[in-house]
């Protein structure tokens, strides 16, 4: 029995590939910061074993801020410059060739994440899902994921979620008690925290309202030792620094 439970517990190996360009822009267009590769990749390896050599990142570097692919480095990453054909550059090309090439090479991989909302991968993501039985996670922005890439046979992880992560975290420095305390009293000045904590542009002040608002109805916020049996808070309030209230 003992050694049952050891061999469920042992992670599955995966190859990973970014797109660079697609998941980097679509990130920031849709929620105003820079994504932290990071958070993403140590959130795939709680699920998976990925080690660094089955992980590929193709992008167009030159476009980029260096810390982006400081950031991706700093994780063991070697990302790779694309190759351009006219205006558009070929990192889908290039990153499915690399698909092809390793179910060629190790037909025993069983498991791809793609890290791309570009359409351009349906094709390969049919192929490996259908026609080899592979499982697939396609990892996107969910607005920016493409139509003929949700009829795929494949798993489909948001980035969302690590945005919602990201604003927990910062939300958590303040005791919220949803059933005494007022929404509208504490939800600006939080809001305006996030925001400053995570250099998230002005222009996306609505799409950090809804973020906010789902994770007090979901009573995520509340810290359960902090209130009484009454739901009357029993602790100071931990107020943010920088004046912001």
């Amino acid at each position: 029995m003992k050694k049952k439970k050891e061999n469920a517990s042992i992670k599955q190996e995966a190859a990973l590939f970014i797109d660079i360009d697609n998941i980097v822009i679509s990130f920031e267009n849709e929620f105003g910061y820079r994504i932290d590769f990071k958070r993403v990749i140590d959130n795939i390896k709680k699920f998976f074993n990925v080690p660094n050599d089955q992980i590929i990142a193709i992008g167009n570097m030159d476009k980029f801020d260096k810390k982006i692919i400081e950031n991706i480095r700093n994780q063991g990453i070697h990302p790779r410059k694309t190759e351009h054909k006219d205006k558009k550059n070929s990192a889908d090309a290039e990153i499915s060739y690399e698909i092809y090439e390793k179910n060629y090479y190790r037909p025993d991989q069983e498991i791809y994440i793609i890290m791309t909302g570009d359409g351009d991968f349906r094709k390969v993501s049919s192929f490996l899902g259908n026609a080899l039985n592979k499982k697939v996670i396609i990892y996107a922005v969910r607005n920016t994921l493409s139509k003929s890439l949700r009829g795929v046979n494949a798993q489909i992880w948001y980035l969302d979620a690590i945005v919602l992560k990201d604003i927990e975290k910062i939300a958590k420095g303040i005791i919220l008690n949803a059933s005494k305390y007022n929404k509208d009293v504490f939800f600006t000045p939080l809001k305006k925290m996030i925001m400053k904590k995570l250099r998230i542009r002005p222009d996306k002040e609505k799409v950090i309202s809804e973020k906010l608002s789902k994770l007090i109805d979901e009573k995520r916020l509340i810290q359960d030792e902090n209130v009484d049996n009454n739901g009357n808070i029993i602790r100071p309030i931990k107020l943010p620094e920088g004046g912001i209230w």
